[in-house]
């Protein structure tokens, strides 16, 4: 698996067209979700709950992960593996699946997919990867879905997406959530899913799911906000070299001198909910 990411190469910035090396934290999460094993050879985990600092290359990675279940994942278990990328609009749906294209452009797994507007086919399988749009949702198409990415999770204001996972009945099925902090608390995102999640990383509660992994990456209450120890827990990648550090740092001091931005910065960088 983390080999399959050195096949692909980056879309965007300084590294651009040059192959991927997945980060210490990208390594750990990648690892845990396809990993784990379960006596009968399937994966542990069917759902995944990632809470990150926005330019953390999330969508880099579940990128990697939705070529890999369409390819690798679908050959292994002899099934079309019929996987969805899902946001609260079209444009975020989108985001995702173009970064699959783009991260394929040059790479020698190119001639093993298919690529038309709205379909990346795995040829081999047929498996293949589609963006969601709003009224999808609604309707309830991609009802079996093997895998099903929930992009930003804290803007959807419904469980529409979400309900979609659970009527699958792949091999081995995967819910996907990855999303950064948001300021309205009254969403699913977080009267549900964080609460729940949080709850089960808790060890002083009584609550165990062994089918569900959970990375919540964010400040502690009581940090210090310009500590850059505080902006590596909320960032695994980006407060970990020079240009990222460089960026925090940018926007904590126009921050400082500017209240109303504080509270993007908390929440968006720091991953303090609601931030005030």
């Amino acid at each position: 698996m983390l080999n399959g990411f050195t096949y692909l190469n980056h879309s965007k910035g300084v590294l651009a067209g040059t192959p991927i090396m997945l980060t210490t934290w990208q390594k750990f999460i990648v690892c845990q979700i396809y990993a784990w094993k379960r006596k009968d050879g399937y994966r542990r985990f069917k759902k995944a709950f990632i809470e990150v600092g926005r330019k953390n290359a999330k969508t880099q990675m579940q990128a990697g992960c939705m070529l890999y279940e369409i390819s690798v994942v679908a050959t292994r278990n002899n099934e079309i593996a019929e996987t969805f990328c899902a946001g609260t609009k079209r444009e975020q749906s989108k985001l995702l699946f173009s970064e699959c294209q783009n991260m394929l452009t040059g790479s020698s797994l190119s001639p093993k997919f298919k690529i038309t507007r709205d379909k990346i086919v795995h040829i081999k399988t047929t498996s293949f990867l589609k963006p969601l749009s709003k009224q999808d949702g609604k309707t309830g198409d991609g009802t079996n879905p093997a895998a099903l990415v929930l992009d930003e999770y804290h803007q959807h204001a419904t469980t529409e997406f979400y309900d979609l996972a659970l009527g699958s009945n792949s091999k081995e099925s995967l819910l996907l959530i990855i999303t950064t902090a948001g300021i309205d608390l009254n969403v699913p995102c977080y009267r549900e899913e964080y609460k729940y999640c949080s709850e089960l990383l808790n060890p002083n509660l009584d609550i165990e799911n062994s089918e569900y992994f959970v990375d919540i990456c964010e400040a502690d209450k009581g940090d210090e906000i310009g500590d850059i120890r505080t902006w590596k827990k909320a960032n695994p990648l980006r407060a970990t070299y020079k240009e990222g550090i460089e960026k925090i740092t940018s926007d904590y001091e126009v921050a400082k001198s500017v209240p109303e931005k504080m509270i993007s910065f908390k929440t968006k960088n720091l991953k303090y909910l609601g931030s005030s």
